[in-house]
């Protein structure tokens, strides 16, 4: 079998199981945590404001909402309600009078809101592929991707605005990028392991377990590698995956503060200060409230608030 033939399967696989995704959603509702997923992300994009569930990182509602700025979608009465100018977080209500109970087309947003989301399952399927092909040769990648592709579990998310799909394709994708860095450390594969890992934290926050999880498997990579030039292949990851991390969450700040230049800043503090009053570890808490007044650190005091909403 050629490459072009490989290739050619692996696409046919991942069209066939899209066509399916896409086809067995065309006239689902929305479930409940789209509603407020997909109000905030169109918030986020419209207003650049971040007020609105700040429990979940802010990827996968920009891709949902993304395709609604193309649309004449009517938007002025759900921002001139309470849920979004008083209440503290009020997605729930905000979602539902924006895509419900403002004359919009609410078969039409869900469409739209949801064929983004392929996208995530998309590109898991050809990493899946790719990696399975590398490891354990053309079967293994076949093997891997069919699984994969065709698991009920993983069509059924695949077209959700939720945030497990996406994070499956963060810990995915980061966790090969990194490898590939440790494997061959140069500077492409440092920014894309950062770039990867940054994408990662801004798809879910339990994906903030993966710093963790690669700091065992950088000490791993330094054990095994020992006896060889510790310039190289010691001291060399070890400081370097302190600046990886450090990159990655330059990303995260970055995609935060572009959604936040309308978020007055004190609002910002006052909902801070609001979702964290119930928080028992005050010394998690406060520092993030203190950096929410901080014009450099807000976006990165956001995701911390998010973080330990969570």
């Amino acid at each position: 079998m050629t490459e072009k033939q490989t290739k050619f399967i692996a696409g046919l696989i991942i069209s066939i199981a899209t066509i399916l995704a896409l086809t067995s959603s065309w006239n689902d509702s929305l479930i409940v945590d789209e509603i407020p997923h997909i109000g905030a992300g169109y918030s986020y994009l419209a207003k650049q404001d971040m007020r609105l569930n700040p429990e979940h990182p802010p990827l996968v509602k920009d891709l949902a909402a993304l395709p609604l700025l193309f649309i004449n979608l009517s938007n002025k009465e759900a921002f001139e309600t309470k849920y979004w100018q008083t209440d503290l977080n009020g997605q729930w209500e905000f979602g539902r009078k924006l895509i419900f109970n403002s004359g919009n087309n609410a078969v039409l947003i869900t469409r739209l809101a949801k064929l983004p989301m392929i996208l995530f399952f998309i590109l898991s399927a050809v990493f899946i592929f790719l990696w399975g092909k590398k490891l354990y040769g053309r079967k293994g990648g076949f093997f891997a991707l069919t699984l994969f592709a065709f698991s009920p579990t993983v069509l059924a998310h695949s077209r959700f605005v939720t945030t497990d799909m996406a994070a499956l394709f963060g810990v995915l994708s980061a966790t090969y990028f990194l490898i590939r860095w440790l494997e061959k450390q140069n500077r492409k594969n440092f920014f894309l392991a950062g770039i990867f890992l940054g994408i990662a934290l801004l798809t879910k926050f339990s994906t903030f377990l993966l710093l963790p999880f690669f700091f065992v498997l950088v000490a791993v990579f330094i054990f095994i590698n020992k006896n060889k030039n510790l310039t190289v292949h010691s001291l060399k990851p070890a400081a370097s995956f302190l600046l990886l991390v450090a990159f990655s969450f330059a990303v995260v700040w970055f995609i935060y503060a572009l959604q936040m230049t309308n978020y007055p800043p004190e609002r910002q503090y006052t909902d801070t200060r609001d979702n964290l009053a119930s928080f028992g570890n005050r010394a998690l808490a406060e520092p993030v409230i203190w950096a929410s007044q901080k014009p450099i650190l807000r976006p990165l005091a956001q995701y911390g608030l998010g973080l330990l909403m969570v």
